[in-house]
């Protein structure tokens, strides 16, 4: 009886730890090299590659009351560069934002936008935002830089290289 026990205990934690691995390995994996971390990112029902969302929000220190972050957006729209970039400019206008540049380029072999531009929202302080926008078929994924105008100098190269490194999955080369 006693070795029935060990038999089944040993089964339950082998099948256990297969299914807590297969969970795992279907999941995106963060790796936090600054904080020392690694950390499984939650499926949530529903999400998917065209469904609209925020999956992924980076915020550094609060510096005099805001924390510069760099969050990625995915909206479910088919559109094109021509049609998103006049979709954004009016945006911008409607919200009295800046536009200080903006360039067209190729992100995985897409079509992208990078726009650089600040503004405040209404009752909120000035802020200084550097946007990339990919197009992907039924998809824009938009990958936004904030900060405060005073602080972006700071965090511009890492703005930068953090949208810089996007690539869409089928680009990725081992």
């Amino acid at each position: 009886m006693k070795k029935r026990l060990i038999v089944l205990f040993c089964g339950l934690l082998v099948t256990g730890s297969a299914w807590s691995f297969h969970k795992a390995a279907n999941r995106s994996r963060y790796n936090d090299e600054v904080y020392g971390f690694v950390i499984d990112a939650p499926r949530f029902p529903g999400a998917g590659p065209a469904v609209g969302g925020t999956p992924v929000y980076f915020t550094g220190p609060p510096v005099e009351g805001f924390a510069s972050n760099v969050n990625v957006l995915v909206q479910a729209a088919k559109t094109t560069r021509k049609d998103l970039r006049e979709l954004s400019l009016g945006q911008f206008r409607e919200l009295d934002m800046k536009v200080l540049s903006e360039r067209e380029l190729t992100v995985s072999g897409r079509e992208a936008i990078e726009m650089e531009y600040e503004g405040a929202f209404p009752g909120r302080k000035k802020l200084h935002f550097l946007s990339l926008s990919i197009i992907d078929k039924d998809r824009v994924i938009v990958i936004t830089g904030t900060s405060t105008p005073e602080a972006f100098a700071a965090v511009e190269p890492e703005f930068r290289a953090c949208l810089g490194s996007f690539r869409l999955k089928d680009d990725i080369r081992p």
